[in-house]
């Protein structure tokens, strides 16, 4: 009998290390693949912006900006909390030994009624929002060509997260790359025909792109779902694969943080021009600095975390599996493996982008001025990485409220150095705030990070000993 029990507990831990293992090859693959498409969507993305820069200019870019950053609001609403909250439950439903089919179908109902509010609140306030937050009456064509693209964009996150938690990441990826290219396709024709009738109409070209890929990216998820065999509907699934309570414990917090930070971010990007502009003298040069900030500078800085933008993707439904088993073992070898390959790379990052970050900016861009802005914000630059992989662990941990409250106080302190520094001292007091917000965001969510992994060690300890 004795050797009977030990046999077959060899037998159990033999099955349990082949499941593991078996894992870590479907992650250590997922990983690769997308790391790869993550690189070849930013190069795309990276070629792309310079081709629209190139027919902008920096002030037509300055004016795309500001009409994303009031789109981003809405997209905040139509879709933060239904993406996290897909990620998560799909994750946990599994954990559980469930059917994904009714999670699945609630999942995207909940997307489509916020994607659809989202596009009918966008396109009501577009006007107004155009003339009395952004000052500029350029900018309501925008608004509401991209305010279509909220449905899509929503269902999609849906989708995309219930393949994330199911370990599939090919929809996702070939979703994407289709996406980029149709974006780039439709624009580039669009710009040819509408471009010479003024900086709105060139907005507007770029943004018809962006509408239509988000439609065909969600068409081309929905196609792949169809096709997944474990989202089909059995006899035997639940009317719904997680309770109510579960969902808007997620969707709130997480749509209201979004939604709350993406207010103030815009509050933000309106006020930099207009604080530029009272240093200046000059409404146009301010929304040109604007756009060289943060339509060439920003986004060539934040090219390089394509890289770990894989990482960050896989890392929540992982953690959120091991901090649902309370494996607190498994939780700390992800948080170490993260955060071990985000500060290597980012130090390499922050040094190669202060050394090379200037010329790289005068090549792709032919602006002096992004150069410097990329050279000067290469100090910051891990800080920005090692701030966006603590986020995700964060999230896959259930700690959306804290996130939440430290980007509050986190815009709420940038928007008061804003209005503090950047009428005495123009652009280089706004980097200066944009030093001191990256470094304080980063210390907060990594101190709750440590603390928070403490917790469940010392609770699993204490079961353990009980």
């Amino acid at each position: 009998m004795n050797r009977s029990n030990a046999e077959y507990t060899g037998f159990i831990r033999a099955k349990g290390a082949a499941k593991t293992a078996l894992r870590g090859k479907t992650y250590l693959k997922n990983a690769a693949l997308l790391t790869v498409a993550g690189f070849a969507l930013r190069a795309l993305g990276m070629v792309f912006r310079v081709f629209v820069a190139a027919r902008l200019g920096p002030e037509g870019m300055g004016l795309y900006q500001l009409i994303l950053s009031v789109y981003m609001v809405f997209v905040s609403l139509a879709s933060a909390g239904i993406n996290v909250a897909s990620t998560r439950l799909g994750a946990q439903c599994l954990t559980r030994g469930r059917g994904m089919a009714p999670t699945l179908r609630s999942l995207a109902a909940t997307a489509a009624v916020l994607g659809t509010a989202a596009m009918l609140a966008q396109l009501a306030l577009a006007d107004p929002l155009a003339r009395f937050a952004l000052h500029d009456s350029r900018a309501e064509l925008g608004l509401c060509t991209l305010a279509p693209s909220l449905p899509f964009i929503a269902a999609a996150g849906a989708l995309r997260g219930c393949f994330l938690a199911r370990r599939r990441v090919e929809p996702n990826i070939i979703a994407q790359l289709v996406e980029q290219t149709v974006r780039m396709a439709v624009a580039a024709l669009a710009l040819v025909k509408l471009a010479h009738w003024g900086a709105a109409y060139a907005c507007c070209a770029v943004l018809i792109g962006n509408t239509v890929s988000e439609a065909v990216s969600c068409g081309i998820m929905a196609l792949f779902a169809r096709q997944e065999p474990s989202f089909r509907p059995c006899a035997d699934d639940p009317p719904r694969g997680y309770t109510s309570r579960e969902l808007w414990e997620i969707v709130l917090p997480v749509t209201g943080s979004r939604l709350v930070a993406s207010v103030l971010q815009a509050g933000e990007s309106v006020l930099i021009p207009a604080c530029l502009a009272a240093y200046l003298g000059t409404r146009a040069e301010a929304v040109a600095q604007y756009g060289s900030l943060k339509g060439m500078a920003l986004p060539l800085i934040f090219f390089p975390f394509s890289v770990l933008a894989a990482l960050s993707g896989l890392l929540m439904p992982e953690i959120t599996r091991a901090h649902t088993a309370r494996d607190t073992a498994a939780l700390r070898r992800l948080v170490r493996l993260a955060m071990g390959l985000t500060g290597g790379f980012s130090l390499l990052v922050g040094a190669a982008l202060m050394l090379f970050g200037k010329d790289a900016a005068i090549l792709l861009y032919h602006d002096a001025q992004a150069g410097r802005y990329v050279q000067v914000l290469g100090f910051v630059a891990p800080f920005m990485y090692l701030e966006s992989m603590v986020d995700a662990i964060l999230k896959g941990m259930g700690e959306q409220l804290a996130t939440f409250r430290y980007s509050v106080l986190d815009s709420i302190l940038r928007i008061a150095g804003i209005l503090w520094l950047m009428p005495q001292y123009g652009m280089p007091g706004f980097l200066a705030v944009m030093t001191a917000s990256n470094l304080l965001t980063c210390g907060l969510n990594t101190g709750r990070m440590v603390r928070q992994l403490r917790r469940e060690e010392v609770g699993t300890e204490r079961e353990i000993r009980n």
